[in-house]
């Protein structure tokens, strides 16, 4: 039963459900949002007041906005600006959307992430389902999940859970890495997401959820461009750097990803098949310390021989 009188239910997820409130006398259109549990879990009611705190932050076009805080029957609610339009999960079609549709709309969440990453917020939550197309137009929403990026050592006790949609989960988001979340875990999903848009297929695809992890720890994905030609070869090739297992092997800002992807656009249209490196634009915006292992290749050769 809603809460709400003539509330209309339209998202029922695990953690949530979100209700569209009737027209309003002025023709907007709100939403309420409002945790699943009757008793929610200390956990769940800190990170639901986190999300209401971000959003508030935030001001870019592409995001759905916050219009405060409420209460109903006991829980609290958030009160969400309504946004127009289909998932992109919907949206797309079977094979994928051709080139050109794909570099209008990448181009614009990828300037969503830049904002993003300026805000020291990392979304941990990219998928098909959390973006709404209209036309032309693109909106990233559902910040459930979002953080603050914060100092290193105090992640040390989320190390070991999963957070985000198992299909865009990030190595380390998996738990089994020990190795810290930032916003470099966004661009691993928005490759999964770009390899989406591009094929209309996941990278890595199982029913079985610990298979699935693997893959995303272990195995490399079949290129973009094997699976549809017509896909730039220059393209392809920032996708698997946005997939790539280890962090430092990533784009390291989303300023550096855009940049690659006007290159990869421009020539698009002149020389699809031009000779392309990614990452000649990229550089990261504050100094992060490796989470590789140096210094130890004797070891690790020994390890990884006993493992096989």
């Amino acid at each position: 039963m809603p809460i709400f009188v003539d509330a209309e239910l339209i998202y029922d997820g695990p953690n949530s459900l979100v209700y569209r409130l009737p027209t309003q006398p002025d023709g907007e259109i709100h939403l309420i949002k409002v945790l699943r549990n009757d008793q929610p879990s200390t956990e769940e009611i800190k990170q639901f007041e986190l999300e209401h705190h971000i959003l508030s932050q935030l001001t870019h076009p592409g995001l759905r906005r916050s219009l405060g805080t409420t209460s109903q029957e006991g829980k609290r609610c958030l009160k969400l600006e309504f946004v127009a339009g289909s998932t992109l999960a919907d949206y797309l079609a079977v094979d994928g959307m051709p080139v050109q549709d794909f570099f209008v709309f990448a181009l614009q969440l990828v300037e969503i992430l830049e904002y993003l990453q300026q805000k020291n917020i990392i979304h941990r939550d990219i998928t098909a389902e959390n973006i709404i197309i209209d036309q032309s137009k693109l909106t990233l929403i559902d910040f459930g999940l979002a953080t603050e990026a914060r100092n290193l050592l105090s992640q040390i006790k989320d190390l070991e859970k999963i957070y985000g949609t198992l299909t865009y989960l990030s190595p380390e988001q998996s738990g089994r890495t020990s190795r810290y979340v930032d916003s470099r875990s966004d661009y691993y999903a928005l490759g999964v997401l770009f390899y989406f848009m591009l094929t209309g297929q996941l990278p890595f695809q199982s029913n079985i959820p610990l298979e699935l992890i693997y893959q995303h720890l272990a195995k490399a994905p079949t290129p973009p461009a094997e699976i549809r030609p017509n896909i730039p070869p220059g393209l392809s090739k920032i996708i698997l750097k946005l997939l790539a297992k280890d962090a430092e092997d990533r784009y390291q800002s989303a300023f550096g990803i855009r940049m690659d992807l006007l290159t990869i656009e421009k020539g698009f249209r002149h020389e699809p098949d031009f000779d392309f490196t990614p990452g000649g634009n990229d550089h990261s915006l504050r100094f992060i310390l490796s989470q590789k292992l140096y210094g130890r290749s004797s070891e690790m050769t020994r390890l990884q021989a006993l493992l096989d």
